[in-house]
This record gives C-alpha cells, structure tokens and sequence, in this order.
C-alpha cells in the first residue's frame, strides 16, 4: 500500500524494518549454507584448488557485503518511493563519485581483490546513510 500517499510517513520506518528483518531470515541461511559447504565444494575440484582459494577472500567480501546492502536498498526504495526521484538520483551519482574515487585511489596501493570489493561497503553504506537522514528530516 502507499503509506505516504495514505499519510501514514510514521510507518515507512517500521515497513522498512520488517522488510529488512525478512531478508536477513531468507538471506543468512543461504549465506551459512555458502560459507558451511565452501570446503566440500573445493574438495569436489582438486583441480582447481589454488583457483578457487584465491578466490576465496572476494567470494567472502561479497557474501557478507548482503549486511550492509539490505538495509541500505531497503531505505534507498523508501525515499524513492515518496517521489524524490532527484533526490535519489543525486544520492546515486555522488555515491558513486565516492565510490569510483576510493577505487581509484586503491590503484595506488597493492591491495588484493577482496580490497577493491570491499568498496562495495562504502557504497551501500553511503546510499542507505543518504536515504535514511532523508527519511528522517525531510518533508515528504
């Protein structure tokens, strides 16, 4: 239903929550099971062991990033859906400024791969930090 629309603004936080406790119980089994049968997987390849543990640490940076993704999404479709389009426009474009800097700025290090995804923390956690103060002290 549209609760803003309805003039219900108080209980966009609250639906947010409950959509964020949702994902959390379907996504942390999946994420267990994953992280549970990583090492039956390499052992079904031998093969390819060096491959898949060097692939390892992205592998890990990308589950856990669901964490901060999740909640950031969940708050980033909220504000979208009180009509501030620009407003989630300009939230996706400085974070993603943000976002190719810090990538940008990894080039000059030796960092490994997990490093340059990891980044994806900062972008998740910039466009849910944006969209929550929205939410909280914006008039919509």
């Amino acid at each position: 239903s549209n609760l803003i629309g309805a003039g219900e603004k108080k209980q966009v936080f609250p639906l947010c929550h409950k959509i964020i406790r949702l994902g959390y119980a379907t996504g942390i089994p999946l994420i267990a099971f994953a992280l549970f049968f990583h090492q039956h997987i390499i052992g079904a390849y031998t093969e390819n062991t060096a491959i898949v543990q060097l692939a390892w640490p992205p592998f890990l940076v990308m589950l856990l990033n669901y964490f901060f993704a999740l909640p950031s999404y969940a708050y980033l479709n909220a504000t979208t859906g009180t009509g501030a389009t620009r407003t989630v426009f300009i939230f996706q474009v400085t974070t993603t400024i943000a976002y190719l800097f810090c990538l940008w700025g990894l080039d000059f290090c030796d960092v490994p791969l997990a490093a340059y995804w990891a980044v994806e923390y900062l972008y998740v956690m910039l466009l849910g930090t944006q969209s929550v103060i929205y939410l909280k002290y914006k008039q919509y």
